[in-house]
This record gives structure tokens, sequence and C-alpha cells, in this order.
């Protein structure tokens, strides 16, 4: 799904004005749709067997749905796992922290994957370059949830990431 502006949102007097009620249109349209119905048919036709990532992600837009997650925090060294949690459409926003790779063989650049995130429905991706282990990263990523206001204590988040080859999911309840 896409939202194009023109020539107003370039060049025109109300550009600011016309990009918030773009945001207003598009969020009222998005309250409408029937968020799980869209995960049910995606899952329909999905393919079987799936890679980690893509079981990982898929667990992690239904597991959202069933605990009444009101997000899914995802780390990043490619921005694949945040796609793939894109694609089936979970009605929470997606936190995606875009981290360096774990093993200094690959390159990557956390803000070039976070900028590529940014097209991704739902995903609000961060940065960071520190070189810490997964669950450090995620403390993170939920320190940056509440201080965004994703989330506060008591809520219940869903963290996922592909981080070592080892695809992990936890539901973590705010403290």
């Amino acid at each position: 799904d896409c939202v194009m502006l023109s020539g107003e949102t370039a060049a025109g007097a109300y550009a600011v004005e016309a990009i918030k009620v773009m945001a207003d249109i598009c969020r009222e349209a998005e309250a409408y749709v029937d968020n799980f119905a869209v995960f049910k048919s995606l899952m329909e036709h999905a393919p079987k067997p799936m890679d980690n990532t893509e079981a990982l992600a898929s667990s992690a837009v239904r597991s959202a749905h069933k605990v009444g997650a009101i997000a899914i925090l995802c780390l990043a060294e490619t921005g694949r796992t945040a796609r793939l949690i894109s694609k089936y459409r979970p009605s929470q926003p997606i936190l995606c922290l875009c981290i360096p790779h774990a093993d200094n063989t690959k390159i990557n650049n956390p803000e070039a994957v976070a900028r590529r995130c940014m097209s991704y429905r739902g995903v609000i991706p961060l940065t960071r370059d520190e070189m810490d282990g997964a669950c450090e990263h995620m403390d993170y990523n939920i320190v940056q949830a509440k201080k965004l206001g994703l989330c506060k204590p008591g809520d219940r988040l869903i963290c996922v990431h592909n981080v070592d080859d080892v695809a992990v999911m936890k539901i973590v309840d705010v403290a």
C-alpha cells in the first residue's frame, strides 16, 4: 500500500498541513483493516517449509496478537527480520534497533539499514553502534521503547532477533 503526495508537499504554501491531513487519512484507513485476517491470508500463501527468519517473523506477529502485546521489538543487522515482521501486517508498531554485525567480518552500516527500514510498514528504526550482545541490545531497545512512549510498566512486548544465527522470540512484561 502506498500514498503519494505531489506538488503541494514539494513547493506549496501548505506543505506541512498537506502532510498532516494525509497522515490523518492514513491512520483512519488503517483503523479499518482487519490485520489478523490479513495475517491469516498471508499464512495460507506462505512458503512451506519456511526458513528460520520467516518463521520467527510470522510467529512474532501471531504471538503479539494472542498475548495482547503493545509492540514488537527486533534487532536488525540487515533489516530482513523487520521487513518480514512488517510483511505479516501486525497492528502493533515494530521498533527496530539496527546494529552492527556481531562478527566483525561482515560490514554493515546501521544507519543505511535504518533508512531502508523506514520504507517498511509500521517500522520505527533506531540505530546503535555499540558492539554488545543481543541481550544488551534488546535491553537498550526496551528502554528506547519506554522513552518513545510505545510502552509502560505492565505492558507486554514481543522481542525478536536472529543474531549469531540464533532465532529468538521472547514475550516480555515491561518492568
